[in-house]
């Protein structure tokens, strides 16, 4: 198994901000940051997600133009010379066996540059009775089985790193078990699934994983990198939203990646007899550190010449930019001072009682 270099270069000295050099053969980048993808901006870690079922796994194994279309989607979407992270889910009630385990670990392996272990949450939650913690003790084991599969597989030919997975929707009392079993296996770096949910509406579950890393005295030579992230809600008077999954990265999170849950029908949300609004685009301030709605007819008039479909890229590709141009500030001022909290206060999304929790979370940890 290939080593992922993480050498910590400033830590903040009242939040859980880290400023890595993470170097994955002859790849480097800078933490924290926001992923990109391939038609975004080309600076950072290229983020590929890609869900597996047990039927289209199965098929794969058994029809090649079934395979050649599941790699044909990871490999279209990676970036010849940056750095590339494949992050596997499989989502399915069934138990992946062991031909799902070889289909995915060699579809995902040409691409990536480190081996994400596959995350299991869905599986998880698709099987976990309610108020039931046998089922949940019954369940962890069998994630824990299938990732030992994996790795037993992935390391017959593996030079590359490999990453395990953490969900927020594992109950706590497990979530040392399975850091202990990554621990074990020489891995030490999470991709953390937030299944939706906010860090500072789940300081409690953040709390747990970090002092566990910080006990296991690995917390500043780790890489957190957090996917699903929840950006906060708008309230109903209020074109702004604070940009929880951005300040993630003052809670511990190295790299904040990309949101891939998909959103309920309209109808479903709002009721089949409410009218339907005008569509908005959300975008990244580093003046207030929130999210502020733009109206699709302002955004095609400055942009006329790109199609629904690309705009949504640039939208997209315009907040990953401003967002690492303002992970690239905060770092040099980390650099200077290793304190950005009177930096953010001015920051007129980020209230107080954030900042206070952000600080308790770095309190947990000292």
């Amino acid at each position: 198994m290939g080593k992922l270099e993480v050498k910590l270069k400033n830590l903040d000295d009242e939040l859980a901000l880290k400023e890595l050099a993470i170097k994955i053969g002859s790849k480097k980048i800078t933490t924290p940051s926001t992923a990109t993808f391939k038609r975004g901006p080309p600076e950072g870690i290229n983020e590929v997600y890609k869900e597996f079922t047990f039927e289209k796994l199965n098929e794969a194994r058994e029809q090649l133009n079934v395979a050649n279309n599941l790699e044909s989607n990871i490999r279209r979407r990676c970036n010849d010379n940056g750095l590339n992270i494949v992050i596997p889910a499989y989502d399915h009630i069934l138990e992946p066996d062991q031909n799902c385990i070889s289909e995915i670990a060699d579809l995902c392996y040409p691409y990536t540059d480190v081996m994400v272990i596959p995350s299991m949450s869905k599986y998880f939650k698709k099987n976990v009775t309610n108020k039931n913690p046998e089922d949940s003790a019954n369940l962890i084991e069998r994630v824990l089985d299938f990732n030992t599969k994996y790795i037993d597989y992935v390391n017959i030919r593996n030079h590359k790193p490999i990453i395990g997975s953490l969900s927020i929707s594992y109950p706590r009392a497990y979530l040392d078990k399975i850091i202990d079993f990554y621990i074990a296996n020489g891995i030490d770096s999470f991709v953390v699934d937030m299944e939706g949910r906010g860090t500072l509406t789940n300081k409690a579950s953040i709390e747990h994983i970090l002092k566990k890393l910080h006990t296991e005295d690995i917390f500043e030579s780790c890489m957190i990198y957090g996917i699903n992230i929840a950006k906060s809600r708008y309230s109903k008077d209020n074109d702004t939203k604070l940009a929880q999954d951005f300040i993630s990265s003052f809670c511990g999170f190295d790299v904040i990646g990309m949101y891939h849950l998909r959103s309920p029908p309209f109808d479903k949300m709002y009721g089949k007899n409410k009218p339907l609004k005008h569509r908005t685009y959300d975008l990244f301030s580093n003046e207030t550190y929130g999210y502020y709605k733009v109206s699709e007819e302002r955004f095609k008039e400055e942009y006329p010449k790109y199609s629904d479909s690309d705009i949504n890229i640039l939208k997209k590709g315009m907040i990953i930019y401003d967002q690492n141009e303002e992970f690239d500030n905060v770092k040099m001022l980390l650099n200077e001072n290793n304190n950005i909290v009177e930096y953010i206060k001015p920051k007129s999304c980020v209230e107080d009682k954030h900042i206070k929790n952000m600080a308790h979370i770095r309190k947990e940890i000292r």
